[in-house]
């Protein structure tokens, strides 16, 4: 198929309407529910640091985003 003029509105529209499901989303994002921090007195290489980094990525995607680990 060719691409031409009269196609132009309708690609667009389409090529437009098929992106706002993914903007909509973006805007209604809401903030975490409930914020902890967390802080230690070891290295950030010390294997309870490593262990811990990996538990608050673990924790933020089971909650949803309901809990933000800083």
């Amino acid at each position: 198929m060719t691409f031409t003029r009269r196609h132009f509105p309708t690609t667009s529209a389409l090529a437009g309407s098929a992106a706002l499901p993914g903007l909509v989303s973006a805007q209604t994002a809401k903030p975490p529910e409930f914020k902890l921090k967390l802080g230690t007195d070891l290295p950030a290489t010390h294997s309870v640091n490593v262990r811990l980094k990996e538990a608050i990525g673990a924790i933020a995607a089971e909650s949803g985003g309901r809990l933000a680990v800083d």
